[in-house]
C-alpha cells in the first residue's frame, strides 16, 4: 500500500500496454498494469479516480478468496488439453532473480519453483510463466497440425495469457492463443484452433464463418455453446476473467 493510497495494489509493467489498466488477479487482488515507461507516481490519483470501482471489486474480491486459494499453491496442474498431469514442487528460497521473477524448471512431467513460498504473488507469477512455456512449446505445433488438415496458412502464432479471450485472429492471418486453453479438455482447445484458423477465410462470425468452421470440425456450434462455459476448467487462481 502506497502512503497515498488506501489500496494494496502490485503493479506490473507490460509492453503491450498502452494506456494503465486495473485487474483484480484472483490470487492477489488489485493489479495496476502501466506501459513502459509510466510515471508510477500518478497511480495514486488514478486509484483515487477509479475508487468506487476498485472498492466493489475488492469487496467481492474477499468474499470468494478462500474459495479461491482453497487449493493453492496447487501440488498439480491438470493440463486436459494435452493429457498431462504436471507435479509441481517448491523449494523455498528467499531470493529471486535480478528480474525479481521466481525460478522454474521443467523436468519432464515435474515443474520445481524456487521461490518466497509465502509470497502468493510471486507464486501466481511462476505458475503462469511455467504454463505459457508450456503452451509456446506444445500451442503451435498443434496449430499447424490443423492448419494443415485444412489447408489454411497463417502468418504467425503467439501464445500469451490474456484475461478473458481463448484466442485471436488479426486480419494480418496473426494468431494470438491464450495459455489457459491447456486445462480445457482436448475437443474444446482442437475447437479453439479451428475457430480462429476459420477467421482466416472470414473476419466475422456471419452465417458463413460458421459453414467454413463446421465443414472443418463439425459440431462446432455445440462446441462454442461449451466453451462460453468452460472458464470453471482454469483454476481459480489463474482464471482472471475467463468467467
Amino acid at each position: 500500500m502506497s502512503a497515498s493510497s488506501p489500496f494494496e495494489y502490485t503493479v506490473r509493467v507490460s509492453p503491450r500496454a498502452r494506456r494503465v489498466n486495473l485487474r483484480i488477479r484472483p490470487a492477489t487482488g488489485l493489479e495496476v498494469v502501466v506501459p513502459k515507461r509510466f510515471r508510477t507516481s500518478l497511480i495514486p490519483g488514478i486509484l483515487e479516480a477509479n475508487s468506487a470501482w476498485i472498492e466493489r471489486a475488492l469487496k467481492q474480491w474477499q468474499a470468494s478468496r478462500a474459495t479461491m486459494l482453497a487449493d493453492f499453491p496447487p501440488k498439480q496442474l491438470c493440463l486436459r488439453g494435452l493429457g498431462r498431469n504436471i507435479e509441481v514442487l517448491y523449494h523455498r528460497c528467499d531470493a529471486v532473480s535480478r528480474s525479481g521473477e521466481a525460478g522454474i524448471a521443467l523436468d519432464g512431467d515435474t515443474l520445481i519453483i524456487s521461490a518466497d513460498v509465502d509470497d502468493e504473488v510471486v507464486l501466481v507469477n511462476a505458475l503462469e510463466r511455467a504454463i505459457r512455456t508450456i503452451a509456446s512449446n506444445t500451442l503451435p505445433a498443434m496449430l499447424e497440425t490443423e492448419a494443415r488438415r485444412c489447408r489454411l496458412r497463417y502468418a504467425k502464432v503467439t501464445v500469451r495469457s490474456q484475461r478473458s479471450r481463448w484466442g485471436s485472429c488479426s486480419s494480418a492471418g496473426n494468431i494470438s492463443l491464450n495459455c489457459k486453453v491447456l486445462f480445457l479438455r482436448p475437443e474444446l482447445l482442437r475447437y479453439v484452433l479451428c475457430h480462429e484458423l476459420a477467421h482466416l477465410r472470414h473476419m466475422n462470425h456471419s452465417a458463413a464463418y460458421w459453414r467454413t468452421l463446421e465443414g472443418m470440425l463439425p459440431g462446432a456450434r455445440g462446441l462454442d455453446a461449451e466453451l462460453s462455459e468452460a472458464g470453471s476448467m482454469v483454476p481459480a487462481w489463474l482464471r482472471g476473467g475467463m468467467g
